[in-house]
């Protein structure tokens, strides 16, 4: 198979986890649906919601467009890595930064397509049809290609003794131990594991011709999945026809001779993914009445919210005390009263703005997570362990056009590249950005090559505290048993010290 090509899929060090165990056992990996969507699983609560299903098939279709992007550079990377080959030759320092930037970046990704698995593993409890089948499908080609690139990835390594030990070295940076090559082989070629992922290989051909009939399968950047998907067991057969002979290439055969498993199979594929990651639990972040009674009524429009939960998306690639931003909007009416802007009407009515979130909260803030940009409630929005709001020094007017500049952003997607270079994808601040600008003066930061704005560079450059403050302080707080435990300006600015 191409795959297996000496000059494909060097995905070099920077997928030396593929499925990763330790990261995924780590604090700072699930975004702010893990906790609730682990509760949810727990209880056996599962809504089959169209709406979530437009967005991650969305979020899907991105996570592998980039994952196909870094492949690729891969490709040309392995030219010059030429330590991967000699055993005596040794990676330069700008080779090992390049892999370091890669890896970090598929982490991200990575960490996405986990999210997604989880969001949508009970399938099997949706009682509509359609929606089932299109959950199913959400869950078996993000926890696939996972597994694929795990496999694919041992399979190039594994007889490769220099480039073995380096995957094996600890990384304090990236705070990975060592040994966690081996750790994935074993992982990946373990018997009871490979039934797992052949039992969701079964079910994906039961559901075959009915998804291929789905209108699910219509959505942008879904058109070629199933064929994706198939290409992808492919590769996964014959990269276990390399590994060690003996029960497991006994077990994986059976991909060539037809496979009888249970209905609804993937459930355990993806639990036992999940089983290995599970997250330390975290304080509980703000609750719903704490915010209702604590904040909302110190907002106005306009006004830029941070905060951070444990392991929120972009921790990971955006290293530093604050992990999001998003903008407050207030109701309809409350925007209407900023200004005269002739947008605002048919604005909000095209994006139902008058509409709630799945927990019934109305829509007040809008924000981009992995998804892409949306419309949140402020109890989706702030429930955070930390949290700060900022208020823009500017007129009631220019706040209206930033707050229209937000909303006409809507559905764009994330990016998960960090790029704030790119206008076609976008980043949490970047939404921010993007609203106020020129108003919002911001230097941008290079983060592992790319130009990239921080939640902690964006609270620097609105400090209150300087000369020329370009926003007021409203609020700073921590969660205390999902209440708010309120500190000064001065402590929030410590935060983001040069040395912090």
């Amino acid at each position: 198979m191409p795959a297996m090509n000496k000059k494909i899929w060097i995905m070099g060090a920077f997928l030396l986890l593929g499925l990763g165990l330790y990261y995924l056992r780590s604090p700072g990996v699930a975004d702010r649906y893990s906790e609730e969507a682990e509760q949810a699983v727990a209880a056996g609560a599962v809504r089959a919601l169209s709406e979530q299903h437009v967005l991650d098939a969305q979020m899907l279709a991105n996570l592998l467009s980039e994952i196909d992007k870094i492949e690729a550079s891969m490709l040309q990377m392995n030219e010059t890595h030429l330590a991967l080959e000699n055993p005596n030759a040794v990676y330069t320092v700008q080779q090992e930064e390049d892999i370091a930037a890669a890896y970090s970046r598929y982490l991200i990704l990575r960490k996405a397509l986990f999210h997604i698995a989880f969001r949508h593993l009970n399938y099997s409890q949706v009682s509509n049809e359609e929606e089932q089948d299109a959950s199913f499908l959400l869950a078996y080609a993000s926890g696939l290609t996972l597994y694929r690139n795990a496999v694919v990835f041992v399979v190039l390594f594994n007889d490769k003794p220099n480039a073995r030990r380096k995957l094996n070295e600890a990384d304090p940076v990236q705070g990975i131990p060592s040994g966690m090559f081996d750790e994935m082989y074993a992982n990946i070629t373990s018997p009871e594991n490979v039934a797992l992922v052949l039992d969701g290989v079964a079910e994906f051909s039961e559901r075959r011709v009915r998804l291929e009939q789905s209108e699910f399968l219509e959505l942008e950047g879904l058109d070629g999945i199933l064929e994706r998907l198939n290409r992808n067991e492919e590769e996964l057969a014959e990269a276990y026809a390399q590994l060690a002979a003996g029960q497991r290439d006994v077990i994986w055969t059976r991909l060539r001779t037809g496979v009888t498993a249970p209905t609804y199979s993937v459930q355990s594929f993806l639990s036992m993914m999940i089983g290995h990651i599970r997250n330390p639990i975290h304080s509980p972040g703000l609750t719903a009445e704490s915010i209702a009674a604590d904040i909302r009524p110190l907002l106005h429009p306009g006004d830029i919210l941070l905060t951070r939960r444990d392991g929120y998306l972009s921790n990971t690639f955006l290293p530093g005390t604050w992990g999001h931003a998003a903008m407050y909007l207030g109701s309809a009416d409350d925007i209407r009263a900023l200004g005269d802007h002739p947008d605002v009407d048919e604005l909000l009515a095209s994006v139902g703005f008058d509409g709630n979130d799945k927990d019934g909260h109305p829509y007040a803030a809008i924000e981009a997570i992995g998804e892409g940009v949306r419309l949140s409630s402020l109890e989706f929005a702030l429930h955070a362990n930390t949290v700060a709001v900022l208020r823009p020094r500017l007129t009631d007017a220019e706040k209206q056009i930033a707050v229209v500049r937000a909303i006409q952003l809507k559905g764009t997607p994330y990016d998960f590249a960090f790029d704030v270079a790119s206008q076609d994808k976008i980043i949490c601040t970047e939404l921010v950005y993007r609203a106020y600008a020129p108003h919002l003066d911001v230097l941008f930061e290079e983060v592992m090559g790319t130009k990239t704005l921080k939640p902690d560079g964006m609270l620097r450059a609105l400090s209150p505290l300087s000369t020329e403050p370009l926003s007021d302080f409203v609020l700073y707080g921590v969660s205390e048993d999902g209440g708010l435990q309120t500190l000064s300006l001065d402590a929030l600015m410590e935060t983001v010290s040069e040395d912090g």
